[in-house]
């Protein structure tokens, strides 16, 4: 088979750079065509043929992104919540909130990403809900059931609780909705229009819509319970409904549907902690910052990686909890609350960040923890002169690619590194198209993607709490744009090694043992062990450490292990002995 030609794989980056914008399927291709055109050129070179006429064409797909302004949301999981002006969850089996709409974390309590109590429901219910729960262990998702919500506000007494069946879901999950009690005239002109119901009709359909019980519409109304359920049968005859249930349901939906709809204007994200602070920079940026674990715990700074939040399974928090940890977790500049300095070097951007809040926070001679990027800006911080930390836990991978390692990069992550060195412009427009997707299909869109060339780590993103944890740290990520990918990216190819010897702290470096893009186990590692042994030798204050049945996905695999060598690390600090 021939190998296309520049020619024929510019014309196709320029259709697939069009096409992308309605057809989010465009997106993989569009990294495949790149892939192309980079193995034409080498991914050893730093520029690329005919840059000047392909840039002045992906200028033109840039100005025509700006005027048409950010698609409309089609996330599966998202679209069971966010055009209800109701309370509204969606839980995976282990009741993780995997999304929820604002009415719904005042009134059940609860944040995206953290596991939901069932302090809201009845407890005649409980029951109920439980078995809905065993169901789902055994992969039977159809069900819907009416429930009593306990310590109900404002007259909202009653929940639907079902199982949506929707191919584009890859695991079952649970939504819970409150039946609204706000009744609109349009909602009263909707049933007359529609169903050709009478003034005492509606009347019957509001007060069932309100009560869910027939006694009390009956008394309500001043009529017999028999007259209520002769009206009611007329009811269920003209709006084809079975029963109080499906009738129920059915105005549900029409409220929500003539109710306040919410516009989207980017991915939604607040902290799942409730306990975000936001400190303003000396330049007028915002940096925001939170925290895990005890108020009064012994401090260690945290600064994730992207795509790898702050919420960790259970595991995690416990080991805090018992071993009196507080985890104080910065936003890196970009992303969640923390602004970005466009102008400024990214690498420079985070550092600054870090010691701006070492400082306001009186963080010194204690502990950073980084994932993945995160460690370049930390490492490059403890090998100053004014280093604050007592010792460097860098978890994950964050040494520059070689030949080796560029070989072994799927196409994705290959193609956004290699533009976001060398051809920016480039970088900017199809990360700006990868963000889009997020966006308008949702957060799996990305997971998938980012993971799908990672067998062991992909085995994860399925799991029940796994799989809230990572569409939390990803909405955390990409809440304002694409460009905290792209920098983190660029960041990552800083030749941290340069600075290793310079450390005058510990560096305790935790690495997956399990090999990240390998499926042939006679394949050479990403990090081959005589690489690592290399790094460890060059400083004596290295200690590097394989975590077994842990790949990309460290924290999530491993959690309750990472979280006591982290505590590890402040007993160090502190001088306390093993």
């Amino acid at each position: 088979m021939t190998q296309p030609d520049n020619e024929e794989v510019d014309l196709q980056l320029v259709a697939d750079g069009y096409r992308v914008i309605s057809d989010p399927a465009a997106w993989d291709d569009l990294i495949g065509t790149w892939n192309a055109k980079l193995k034409i050129a080498g991914f050893d070179t730093v520029g690329i043929q005919n840059e000047e006429r392909l840039e002045r064409q992906y200028a033109k797909i840039a100005s025509l992104l700006k005027r048409i302004g950010l698609p409309e949301i089609e996330d599966p999981i998202v679209g069971l919540v966010k055009h209800q002006h109701e309370p509204a969850m969606v839980l995976s089996r282990n009741l993780r909130v995997l999304a929820i709409n604002e009415a719904g974390q005042k009134a059940f309590g609860a944040e995206q990403g953290i596991a939901a109590n069932l302090s809201w429901l009845s407890p005649e219910h409980m029951k109920t809900f439980d078995g809905l729960l065993r169901d789902l262990g055994r992969r039977r998702a159809d069900y819907y059931a009416i429930m009593r919500a306990q310590d109900a506000t404002e007259g909202r007494s009653y929940v639907e609780v079902f199982t949506p069946r929707t191919e584009s879901l890859r695991e079952p999950v649970i939504v819970v909705r409150a039946l609204a009690t706000h009744w609109t005239a349009a909602m009263s002109e909707a049933l007359r229009i529609a169903f050709d119901l009478t003034s005492a009709e509606i009347d019957i359909a509001v007060l069932l819509y309100r009560h869910a019980d027939l006694s009390t519409v009956a008394e309500l109304r001043g009529a017999s319970l028999r007259t209520v359920r002769t009206q009611l049968s007329r009811i269920f005859a003209k709006t084809d409904t079975r029963g109080q249930v499906e009738l129920v349901r059915l105005l549900s939906h029409l409220s929500g549907r003539l109710g306040a709809r919410v516009e989207n204007s980017a991915v939604h994200w607040e902290d799942p902690a409730g306990q975000e602070q936001v400190l303003t920079r000396p330049d007028g940026r915002k940096l925001a910052y939170t925290w895990l674990g005890p108020k009064q715990g012994r401090p260690v700074l945290l600064v994730p990686g992207i795509v790898n939040g702050y919420l960790f399974p259970d595991g995690f928090s416990a080991v805090l909890l018992r071993r009196n940890i507080r985890l104080i977790v910065m936003t890196r500049p970009g992303a969640g609350n923390s602004d970005r300095d466009p102008e400024a070097n990214p690498l420079g951007d985070h550092i600054e960040a870090i010691r701006f809040l070492t400082k306001k926070l009186n963080l010194s001679g204690l502990p950073a923890v980084g994932i993945h990027g995160a460690n370049v800006a930390l490492l490059e911080i403890a090998a100053s002169n004014d280093n604050p930390f007592s010792e460097v836990v860098a978890i994950g991978r964050f040494l520059p690619l070689d030949s080796q390692r560029w070989r072994k990069l799927p196409a994705m992550p290959r193609v956004l590194i290699w533009l976001q060195l060398h051809a920016r412009w480039a970088a900017d427009i199809v990360g700006q198209h990868g963000w889009r997707n997020v966006v308008r299909q949702g957060l799996d869109w990305y997971i998938n993607r980012a993971y799908g060339d990672m067998p062991f780590d992909y085995g994860f993103t399925s799991s029940p709490e796994v799989s809230a944890l990572l569409r939390n740290a990803c909405a955390y990520t990409f809440r304002q744009s694409h460009h905290v990918m792209l920098e983190d990216l660029e960041i990552r190819q800083n030749d941290i090694v340069r600075v290793l010897p310079l450390l005058k702290v510990r560096l305790t470096w935790l690495l997956g043992a399990v090999e990240v893009y390998t499926r042939d186990a006679e394949a050479s590692p990403f990090y081959s062990q005589a690489e690592l042994d290399r790094i460890a030798a060059i400083n004596p204050l290295i200690d590097i450490h394989r975590i077994p049945e842990a790949a990309d996905l460290i924290v999530y695999q491993q959690p309750r292990l990472i979280a006591e060598m982290i505590a590890d690390a402040v007993d160090r600090a502190e001088g306390i002995k093993p």
